[in-house]
């Protein structure tokens, strides 16, 4: 697995779905100008904690966000798996990328409960 590529196609992606620039993609997800364009470039890496800024100014897990935008697409690795019908594997893959999604929103949650005091569910 690349990461570098990873982010950069998944930056790029939300950037064209957003329809904005370098610069006010750059503003919008709170990071310089010049780091966004190096990660774009595949030409630097973000830390851990831009990592995590990233991918909760673009509402994805952190594993969303460095798997790439094709990560919840079927993929190849799927045909291996005998148990199951090749007419539902595009199900699994979805019921998979929803179970990291629930991932990320109860940790989401859980540190909004350890940083703001918020109650229980």
């Amino acid at each position: 697995m690349n990461i570098q590529k990873n982010i950069a196609a998944t930056l790029k992606a939300a950037m064209a779905e957003r329809d904005l620039t370098l610069v006010e993609f750059a503003e919008e997800i709170g990071i310089a100008r010049t780091s966004l364009q190096g990660y774009l470039k595949e030409e630097s890496n973000p830390r851990a904690d831009t990592i995590e800024l990233l991918s909760e100014r673009l509402n994805m897990s952190p594993s969303a966000l460095i798997s790439g935008p094709d990560a919840c697409l079927p993929g190849p690795e799927l045909a291996h798996e005998a148990q199951i019908h090749p007419l539902l594997l595009p199900l699994l893959q979805q019921c998979r990328c929803v179970t990291a999604e629930i991932y990320h929103v109860s940790s989401m949650l859980y540190r909004w409960e350890r940083e703001e005091g918020g109650g229980e569910a």
